[in-house]
């Protein structure tokens, strides 16, 4: 998503859009364009849609860094799992999942996972 993230016509929320998205299971990637002293970028908008969907907001200072931009997306979607789980039992209960990565390559460099609570009907 190409934006200044400043809403001037949204007929729905940010909340609502966030929701619609998550629902769709759809990740959004934005980044922020414009002149950011002249007419603004909301970046807590762009940070917040993107983080809550599992995408990520990149906020370049000049247009060159577009190309390093898209090419980090490309890398991240070319390496990404989906790992659900889905209770046996129709309890809504909270469940704990651990994640370890056995590469030790990957420890140090202070990889971050992204993740998306779904609720179940009934779970709060």
């Amino acid at each position: 998503m190409l934006t200044d993230g400043e809403d001037t016509a949204s007929k729905r929320k940010l909340h609502e859009a966030i929701e619609q998205a998550f629902a769709a299971n759809v990740a959004i990637y934005a980044i922020g364009i414009g002149e950011r002293y002249r007419f603004g970028i909301d970046e807590g908008a762009l940070r917040k849609i993107s983080e809550r969907t599992g995408g990520r907001a990149f906020i370049p200072k000049k247009a060159e860094g577009l190309e390093s931009i898209f090419a980090e997306i490309q890398a991240g979607l070319r390496v990404q799992y989906q790992i659900t789980y889905q209770s046996t039992t129709n309890q809504a209960k909270t469940r704990r999942v651990r994640l370890e990565f056995i590469n030790p390559d990957l420890q140090p460099k202070g990889l971050k996972v992204p993740f998306q609570r779904l609720n179940q009907p009934g779970a709060k």
